[in-house]
């Protein structure tokens, strides 16, 4: 068994920013967490998250309830909820997290383990569960033969996670001295157009937009409130970062992020890290998301949102560092830039 180094938990970040991690490290193990729908179990619900302890919230509107952290939450209380699904008690989501960081699987494919996500975004330590299940179609089977193995193999650990909030990692600290965390920030004007632009992401007309803002910017700001205290609580161990800063020079911030992190990338991985679909350089067939993924919003997010988003978001813009826009002419001028993010939070 491969002596373990360092557990990483990568907290509301995109898929284009975690194949630093899971596509260029041979030797890294790779979970994406995603929900596997079937009623009557804990499920990790799609469009809600666990808000504090005591709180869950939806992700497509600002509507919460009040929910015990060991008791599984129906949804029969949300509006529009058509699939009766659960969300699992945040004391089995942190035991799951948990369990993974030692390696224990037990029904884990049955709870939380999307095939085709995993097989997408796992990179190489997927490698041999995929090519077992393309050959023999038996999910569950080709989890349990080879996933707990390549995890003990591994000499680090990295969980993507999007349904916690910063203030519910302080146990996970507590407990594993090896773990470190990295939080994503990224211009929420941007993510509600690429929202927008997803054609499986139900934000289409104005409304659901407005309310996708609102609760969106509500967590932003809950996050990073909270985070600051999990900072101070764990300097050394917890790390806010911004997408736009990491787009400006992605192989040499990504090898900062690598010796925060206590990895030993091979150098021969990282003329492959500028090929990420996020941060790569234009070429003939490419589309302008492509080649400028940081800022592609302000060509393409109409002005009536970024409007009523100065409203609804100011309160992340002013803590975050982000511009709001008060007129369509310095919108579209491109000089003026649409952050200027903190230095504390630069990746130096």
């Amino acid at each position: 068994m491969t002596k373990e180094k360092w557990i990483t938990l990568i907290l509301a970040c995109g898929t284009g920013f975690i194949c630093l991690f899971n596509v260029h490290l041979q030797r890294t193990y790779f979970m994406n967490e995603r929900k596997y729908p079937e009623p009557q179990k804990p499920v990790v619900e799609f469009w809600t998250y666990w808000h504090g302890n005591n709180m869950t919230c939806r992700s497509d509107r600002l509507e919460c309830r009040k929910a015990k952290p060991v008791t599984a939450v129906q949804y029969n209380g949300f509006v529009d909820n058509q699939e009766g699904l659960y969300i699992s008690s945040l004391d089995i989501a942190k035991t799951i997290l948990q369990r993974t960081y030692d390696c224990q699987f037990m029904n884990y494919d049955q709870i939380v383990v999307k095939q085709s996500i995993q097989g997408d975004f796992g990179g190489p330590s997927w490698n041999t569960t995929n090519e077992c299940f393309n050959h023999q179609r038996n999910y569950h089977t080709c989890f349990q033969r080879h996933i707990p193995r390549t995890c003990k193999n591994s000499t680090h650990k990295v969980t993507k996670v999007l349904r916690l909030t910063t203030d519910n990692l302080i146990h996970l600290l507590l407990s594993r001295a090896n773990l470190k965390v990295i939080h994503l920030f990224r211009d929420p004007r941007a993510i509600i157009n690429s929202r927008i632009q997803t054609d499986w992401y139900r934000v289409k007309r104005y409304k659901m937009v407005k309310e996708n803002a609102k609760s969106l910017c509500n967590k932003m700001l809950y996050d990073f409130r909270e985070g600051q205290k999990v900072y101070k609580q764990f300097p050394n161990r917890f790390k806010f970062i911004y997408y736009e800063d990491l787009s400006v020079d992605i192989l040499n911030k990504s090898k900062i992020l690598y010796k925060y992190l206590g990895m030993n990338a091979n150098e021969s991985y990282y003329p492959q890290i500028i090929k990420v679909k996020s941060f790569k350089n234009k070429t003939s067939d490419e589309t302008e998301r492509t080649i400028n993924n940081a800022y592609w919003w302000r060509g393409a997010l109409n002005w009536e949102i970024v409007e009523q988003m100065n409203d609804i978001c100011r309160g992340v813009y002013n803590e975050l560092g982000f511009k709001s826009f008060y007129s369509i002419h310095e919108y579209n001028d491109m000089s003026i830039p649409s952050q200027v993010i903190p230095k504390e939070f630069l990746i130096v």
